[in-house]
């Protein structure tokens, strides 16, 4: 079982990859290349991840509105169940647990 995953989004550059394709059984892990936006993600142990399946069309037509708007719902849940260390800026989407 491979408990390292990284995926490859349609605007992703293999380079990005930190370890060599050939090496990556010899760490558990796994290299999909899938239709999803982005670049390279790391998907592994102890992470809580969230997918919204909704059709953006219908309730947005700015990405990134949507994207601040999802951000601060994930954080405003968040807030009362762990400690929150607000690391997170206004530059980067990720919401990371201090």
């Amino acid at each position: 079982m491979n408990i390292h995953v990284f995926t490859l989004g349609r605007s992703g550059d293999e380079a990005n990859l930190v370890i060599k394709e050939n090496d990556l059984p010899s760490v558990q892990a796994t290299f999909y290349k899938n239709n999803r936006g982005g670049d390279i993600t790391y998907h592994g142990p102890g992470q809580i991840v969230g997918y919204p399946i909704l059709d953006l069309d219908f309730f947005f037509t700015d990405i990134h509105k949507y994207l601040r708007f999802l951000e601060e719902a994930v954080i405003l849940t968040l807030k009362d169940c762990v400690a929150l260390g607000r690391a997170y800026s206004k530059v980067f989407i990720p919401i990371a647990i201090a």
